[in-house]
């Protein structure tokens, strides 16, 4: 379990909007954006079209007009920052000196005109974080940060013998078997990240359109072997991945989004070290683990390089300077330029697969000169790749930027069906009192002649996968409807809905969920990470956590001093099975239960917070593990 401290947020309203321009695709006209700089790294203004030369698919198009944008061309100039931490690949290292880099740059480098916002990929609250340019706020989102990866302390995973080297040779056997398969689910672990990982940033890099002017998507990530592209140095997979990235790459062409990708573990020695187990392995056998060791160090960063390249930003490698590199990146929206062609009548004709994806190439006429650009769009006009919205409640649910009109608060429970069936039970937690309750007669043959008071709200869960796609929708109309002490009732302590999702294989997903009141409109919506473990591969494996005190399981807020219940089922747990609870507060260990034997497949308790509690060390080392946050007020 986890203890958050309740954190106070405001929200930023754009009440002037920058006359940044947009960035079209259509039948009558193709924009895309450069970045000029000398070999300084300084940006270049005052270039004509006679200094560019354009290329699509190989064929050199005609320029029809270079726009120079730069912060003394707006009528409100800003920077526009979404960061964005990939807290399931990061080690406790790295989210350590991430976090100390962006309280730098919000401490002495952010302007008032800047809006920023910091989430991270396991949370919800990474694609729906609210933008603004109060640094309190900037600061408690940063200080919210968290691991959730099983990456360990350090960047560089130590080698470790495990018994390769035992005399017995049916004993060295096992030992290497099980370090072959302990590495293959790690790697699967880090292709599944990768892939949740591209989903986030392209479901945020398509929000944020909704926000004037060009924007920067800054991404602290360690492991991106993005392994699928056909010129990656060791080529695992299909052409999935690549195809992901064409199309992240041509909304954030469309939606005026650069990217820079940045690995916080600087300079990093894969060679071997004193944090490896020396006497195991020196030797034939384990100095033959220290090239594939180097050679995963150099495939994770693969991405950062192919990111950056496809979408005109910069990638930060191999540097043990993280507020430079993050400066960097800050900086890069001093200037650039917008270039405008018209295309031919190929470009648009798609085949039976869809769109054609055209690659563009952007050369510099002036010698000394470089030039960062996008490496190609997807042949489809925004009015076929933008639809607008069907409604206020699809906007709420697509929209990286959280809707806060009508607030919630969504608790997912991942559980189990008797006959093995995994699903998701969504708890909302409804304040009502943003609700348009409105006066209605009682019946007449009631005795009761007080009125009504009704609301009207329709409300929708989608589940999505690591790809992006909904595999789960479950929409609703709802009448509120109450009086007297029962309105009053609601109105104190608001209202709990209650939807299943059947989760259909194991693998990460996440849980975004909409409320709209159909007479105002008003909306909100919240979103959560979860990952379904393989129960039917007899893995040690937890339900969520249910937690509940005053305030229920769905609202999770317990008063200072007061005891609260905590339950999760236990599937595939063998005889021997031993829990432990811990409570975190701020990423800080202030209580941890004694470890005690269970022998029903539940685990299920109550407490009342004691922060002098003694800190004792699991003793297991097969482990599963679950998390809950909640506040205490």
């Amino acid at each position: 379990m986890r203890l958050f401290a309740s954190l106070c947020t405001a929200t930023l309203l754009l009440a002037q909007e920058s006359a940044a321009p947009t960035i079209r695709i259509n039948v009558n006209l193709i924009q895309i954006d450069a970045t000029v700089t000398d070999k300084q790294g300084k940006h270049v203004p005052n270039l004509t079209a006679a200094d560019f030369e354009l290329l699509q698919d190989g064929k050199r198009q005609t320029i029809t007009d270079v726009l120079w944008v730069h912060p003394g061309t707006l009528a409100a100039p800003r920077r526009t920052l979404a960061i964005l931490v990939d807290d399931l690949s990061l080690s406790a290292r790295s989210l350590a000196d991430t976090r100390d880099a962006l309280r730098n740059l919000i401490n002495t480098k952010l302007g008032p005109q800047d809006v920023v916002s910091v989430g991270q990929v396991s949370n919800g609250d990474a694609l729906l974080q609210r933008f603004t340019s109060d640094k309190r706020q900037l600061l408690a989102m940063v200080d919210r940060l968290s691991l959730r990866g099983r990456h360990g302390a350090a960047s560089i995973a130590p080698l470790e013998g495990g018994g390769e080297q035992a005399g017995d040779p049916t004993l060295a056997g096992l030992a290497r078997a099980q370090f072959a398969r302990e590495e293959s689910a790690m790697n699967t672990r880090k292709e599944i990240n990768a892939r949740v990982f591209l989903a986030t940033a392209q479901h945020l890099v398509r929000g944020l359109r909704e926000l004037p002017g060009r924007k920067s998507l800054i991404l602290f990530a360690e492991q991106l072997a993005l392994s699928a592209a056909s010129d990656a140095p060791s080529a695992l997979s299909t052409d999935r991945t690549l195809t992901t990235i064409r199309e992240l790459a041509d909304w954030a062409n469309r939606s005026s989004v650069v990217l820079y990708p940045i690995d916080p573990r600087g300079t990093a020695n894969a060679m071997l070290s004193a944090a490896d187990d020396m006497p195991a392995v020196v030797g034939r056998r384990g100095m033959g683990r220290i090239a594939p060791r180097e050679q995963s160090y150099l495939d994770s960063q693969y991405g950062h390089s192919l990111l950056a390249e496809q979408t005109g930003g910069l990638a930060s490698l191999n540097r043990n300077d993280l507020p430079e590199a993050l400066a960097t990146a800050v900086s890069d929206q001093e200037g650039y330029y917008i270039l405008s062609y018209r295309p031919d009548d190929q470009t648009f004709v798609q085949s039976k697969q869809g769109p054609k994806f055209h690659r563009t190439e952007v050369k510099l006429r002036p010698a000394g000169l470089r030039v960062r650009y996008r490496h190609g769009i997807v042949g489809a006009d925004d009015a076929q790749r933008i639809p607008p919205p069907a409604s206020p409640l699809e906007a709420a649910l697509l929209s990286p930027l959280r809707a806060t009109a009508l607030p919630f608060r969504l608790t997912p429970l991942l559980l189990r069906q008797p006959d093995g069936t995994a699903f998701v039970r969504a708890l909302l937690h409804l304040n009502v009192q943003p609700l348009d309750f409105r006066e209605a007669p009682a019946a007449k043959d009631d005795p009761d002649q007080s009125p009504w008071y009704e609301a009207n709200v329709v409300m929708a869960v989608f589940l999505y996968d690591d790809n992006g796609d909904a595999v789960q929708k479950v929409s609703r109309s709802q009448r509120i409807r109450a009086r007297g002490p029962a309105l009053d009732s609601i109105q104190s302590h608001g209202l709990m809905q209650q939807l299943e999702l059947p989760i259909p294989r194991p693998g990460p997903y996440q849980l975004r969920a909409a409320l709209v009141d159909t007479s105002t409109q008003k909306a909100g919506s919240a979103s959560r990470f979860l990952e379904a473990p393989d129960w039917a591969s007899g893995h040690l494996a937890l339900s969520d956590i249910v937690l509940s005190g005053q305030s229920g399981p769905a609202l999770r807020q317990l008063n200072a001093g007061e005891q609260f219940s905590y339950s999760a089922a236990v599937y595939n747990g063998g005889p021997a099975l031993v829990s432990q609870i811990s409570i975190y507060r701020q990423g800080k260990l202030i209580h941890r239960g004694e470890p005690t034997n269970r022998s029903k497949p539940q685990i299920e308790g109550a407490l009342a917070l004691d922060p002098g509690a003694a800190i004792g060390a699991p003793k297991s080392r097969q482990f599963a593990l679950r998390q809950i946050d909640f506040t205490i007020r």
